[in-house]
């Protein structure tokens, strides 16, 4: 199993409904992929998603995917931040009993930052 932490940090408030619609298209296609393994939280700048993956094939098909590729292209306009970390787990309870605090804080930790300077 394979756990995906996410964390955007917005430009602005003004971007709260770009990212909600791109995170629909995305839930939506998840579903569609039999994926529902997905958690989310956020409040104003800062936006969090925690995905967990059977597989890493099952991963890359997603990271491939025109909604995911969309939003990936939006985000250079959209954030100032994005963190990503991906990391195995030994069981599948493992994963899906993870707190999400402890994932944000792994993130914050060791999570790859890429930056958007404008």
């Amino acid at each position: 199993m394979f756990v995906t932490v996410t964390m955007i940090e917005l430009r602005s408030l003004w971007h709260i409904p770009t990212l909600i619609s791109n995170s629909i298209k995305i839930a939506n296609h998840m579903t569609s992929l039999g994926h529902p393994k997905v958690r989310t939280s956020g409040l104003l700048y800062k936006h969090f998603t925690l995905s967990i993956w059977k597989s890493r094939a099952d991963m890359k098909e997603f990271f491939r995917c025109e909604p995911h590729l969309e939003a990936m292209r939006l985000s250079t306009t959209i954030a100032r931040e994005v963190r990503v970390l991906t990391f195995e787990t030994f069981t599948s309870e493992e994963a899906e009993n993870m707190a999400f605090d402890t994932a944000k804080s792994k993130l914050r930790a060791e999570g790859k930052v890429i930056s958007f300077v404008k």
